[in-house]
């Protein structure tokens, strides 16, 4: 390691235990505190030992380093002043569908009771019974609606008989009045 890399590292410490002097306040007051320097070191060892060996690992890592170095630096800033007021907005916007689902969601806390009860844990245990009933209704509903259609089509068959018949009566009594009007004696004239 060179000087370079050596001020590279203390400049990174240095920041690290401002960091946690920043965060943590005293920390002489804290008890059982590692520093965040050794986290990170130990970290970084488990790491390599964990993918020394496996080149998949290696070359995904290698490849993405850039990119996390991007979102690891101070400089990134994803939110300039412009999207924060965006996102604002946006936020404003969702209120009442936040706030709607805020109260769905109390109802669920308010339902949970219910909702763990012994009734609906058998739900899944039921679910073979209710495939086989659902089987049963289907075929109930198959066979209602065959004798739906034949019992339409007999009130059609009836209907057409009965038409016949009503047709049949009407020739019979223009028939029959004719021949009472023929077999009527005829008054003679004199």
């Amino acid at each position: 390691m060179d000087e370079s890399d050596a001020l590279d590292l203390d400049l990174l410490e240095k920041r690290i235990e401002d960091l946690e002097s920043k965060i943590l306040g005293n920390l002489e007051s804290t008890e059982n505190l590692t520093p965040v320097a050794d986290s990170l070191s130990n970290t970084n060892t488990l790491l390599l030992t964990a993918t020394s060996g496996r080149e998949k690992v290696n070359n995904v890592l290698n490849k993405r380093l850039h990119e996390l170095e991007k979102y690891l630096s101070s400089v990134y800033d994803d939110y300039s002043p412009a999207s924060i007021a965006a996102m604002y907005e946006i936020i404003l916007l969702e209120e009442p569908f936040l706030r709607s689902n805020i109260a769905m969601l109390n109802q669920i806390k308010e339902l949970r009771p219910v909702l763990d009860s012994e009734h609906i844990r058998n739900v899944p245990d039921l679910k073979k019974r209710l495939e086989d009933l659902t089987v049963i209704y289907l075929d109930k509903k198959e066979a209602a609606d065959s004798q739906g259609t034949e019992f339409m089509e007999s009130v059609a068959q009836y209907n057409k008989t009965i038409i016949k018949l009503t047709k049949a009566f009407v020739v019979l009594d223009e028939i029959v009045t004719r021949l009472e009007i023929q077999a009527q004696p005829k008054k003679i004239e004199e």
